[in-house]
């Protein structure tokens, strides 16, 4: 009676199973969507694209699934075993870690992926190693030589892969030598386990024919899967599903665990152990370990350089101020491995870390570009006649770098107060040229300016973009066209800028002035504006200034004053209303571009 509800209970499950599925397919057919059915059958939220509709081959895949997950129900929820039990504590751990390992397949993998990537490969490490330690201490009267290739194989899977987990923990990716074929023998090894245990329960006498096949089934899937869609050039969501019909492997963990249960019976004529089989198999675990180790030649690499960290290192968002020291060498590591932009990596990937760090030392030690070219030729960089930047230098010798570029090892918060340090100096040492003459709007600041030299008295919202390409003038102090005043430094160096806005015309005063030219601009939004440095920025008024256009929409006239003086260059700038559009230069232009 107790085995009939059991199996009541099971057939009860397996059908709200299968209910629950029909009912969302029909959902799905209703919607013309095969997300939801989707998400019942593999329990994955991500769509992997599955929103584009419902076409056939992957609605019958979809039902293959629901009839594969049904039947694995079925085989998972099986009743008590009818006749004997053992009582052998190993074999009731053995089938209490399966049992784990099953629910672990069937339901677990849900919560468990919630968890960080780390944390969850460390579970499933954990709940399956008992599985494969334990399995040759069930097993009957099989030969020594069985016992002790299964033992290994199992030892050699279960610690490679712990091994594999610790290093991925330790930022060591799959991309580096020793750890990539490290994984293919854990692979290997995990294989040899798998066949030689099928191959023992065969003989065993307490497994079913059927279950053995299963397990090969289930294993033979777990390659043929990736290979197939490989071959067939599947997308992701139909190699998804066909990982999905693999429940093989799980119905034959239940079936092992419950025909585990039945005593071991004795065979008639055990067969004779092979007494040369231990070596070869010793023999055989030794090539395995040997595929670990890595020729002196080839490239050991530590650290992963495509981790989650790296790119704030590689474009500069973490400066060394803000780097611990034990991870100066990472991100040394990182930024001599960008190849963003187009720019190639300054050294290649082919060199171990312990050659990149030696390289890098060298390039520290000398400035002559040609001996840094000669280097970076015989490490192999692509970029052997580029020079080495500091701010890349500086994370593996600071004191070098200090001596050309202090500011490089300032952190974050430092370069930045420094900046505002620099600024506030600036605005300082600028003062307004005419400070009799009162203005409606007037301000002074520093204006900081790269390259070329230049900045502009624009509106901000009534300017088209041809007017920025014509405003510049081909010589000249300034231009204008349209809504954009477009002004040439004699360096490109600080300026000390004032602007003053009038309700008419000023006296036009030339004395002390080198340069002096007046433009014509409109302003469509009312507004006429120069440019604040915002944080970060490296061109633009230290400190806001005024809106000019104090008439409001309509036509501009703007003087613009220059002269240089002993350690910096000083403009002023004059705004009233004028309709005029003509450019008048007073005095000479110097500042020709």
């Amino acid at each position: 009676m107790h085995k009939y509800r059991f199996w009541r209970l099971a057939l009860i499950i397996a059908g709200l199973y299968a209910t629950a599925v029909a009912v969302t397919a029909v959902v799905s057919v209703v919607l013309g969507d095969v997300r939801p059915v989707w998400i019942a059958l593999t329990g994955y939220a991500e769509d992997f694209g599955v929103d584009r509709g419902s076409p056939t081959p992957l609605i019958v895949t979809l039902a293959l699934v629901w009839v594969a997950n049904t039947w694995m129900l079925w085989q998972v929820l099986r009743g008590p075993v009818s006749g004997p039990v053992t009582r052998d504590r190993r074999v009731a751990w053995l089938r209490r870690a399966i049992y784990l390992n099953v629910a672990y397949d069937v339901i677990l993998w849900w919560p468990a992926e919630l968890l960080p990537d780390d944390l969850y490969d460390v579970v499933g490490v954990l709940v399956w190693a008992p599985v494969v330690l334990l399995f040759p201490r069930v097993l009957g009267d099989h030969p020594a030589w069985r016992r002790t290739a299964l033992t290994l194989a199992g030892l050699i899977s279960v610690a490679g892969s712990a091994l594999i987990v610790a290093l991925d923990v330790m930022d060591v990716g799959y991309r580096t030598a020793p750890v990539g074929s490290g994984a293919a023998v854990v692979a290997l090894a995990a294989v040899a386990w798998h066949v030689l245990l099928l191959g023992s329960q065969r003989r065993d006498g307490r497994w079913s024919l059927g279950t053995v096949l299963i397990g090969l089934l289930g294993l033979v899937l777990i390659w043929v899967w990736p290979i197939g869609g490989s071959l067939l050039d599947l997308d992701i969501e139909a190699l998804e599903l066909l990982g999905e019909l693999d429940v093989f492997f799980t119905v034959w963990l239940a079936r092992s665990a419950h025909e585990l249960a039945t005593p071991w019976q004795a065979a008639t004529a055990p067969a004779r152990p092979y007494r040369g089989a231990r070596w070869l198999m010793a023999a055989g675990a030794l090539l395995l370990l040997l595929g670990l180790v890595q020729a002196e030649e080839s490239a050991r690499q530590t650290f992963n350089r495509w981790n989650d960290e790296c790119p704030a290192w590689a474009f500069g968002e973490t400066r060394y101020g803000d780097t611990r020291p034990e991870d100066r060498e990472k991100a040394f590591l990182c930024k001599v491995s960008t190849d963003a932009f187009g720019v190639p990596q300054l050294l290649p990937d082919t060199l171990s870390d312990q050659a990149v760090l030696s390289y890098g030392r060298a390039l520290c030690r000398t400035t002559n570009e040609k001996a840094r070219e000669a280097l970076l030729r015989e490490a192999g960089s692509e970029r052997s006649t580029w020079s080495v930047e500091d701010n890349v230098l500086v994370f593996l010798c600071p004191e070098v770098v200090a001596r050309r570029r202090p500011e490089l090892l300032r952190s974050e918060s430092e370069a930045r107060q420094a900046e505002r340090d620099h600024i506030a100096e600036a605005n300082a040492r600028c003062a307004d040229p005419w400070p009799r003459v009162r203005a409606r709007r007037e301000g002074t600041a520093a204006y900081f300016t790269v390259e070329v030299g230049s900045y502009a008295v624009y509106d901000p919202e009534g300017t088209a973009e041809a007017d920025w390409e014509k405003a510049f003038p081909a010589r000249g102090l300034a231009g204008s066209s349209g809504g954009v005043v477009g002004v040439y430094a004699y360096e490109a160096s600080t300026i000390c800028l004032t602007v003053k806005a009038f309700g008419s015309a000023p006296p036009l005063r030339l004395k002390g002035w080198e340069d002096v030219v007046e433009v014509g601009v409109v302003s469509r939004s009312g507004r006429l504006e120069v440019p604040s440095m915002t944080e970060g920025a490296e061109e633009g008024a230290g400190r806001p200034l005024p809106d000019l256009a104090v008439a409001g929409p309509g036509r501009y006239r703007v003087r613009v004053y220059a002269r240089a003086r002993s350690s910096y260059e000083e403009h002023l700038v004059v705004v009233y209303p004028g309709r005029s559009a003509k450019r008048v230069g007073y005095r000479s232009e110097a500042a020709s571009r």
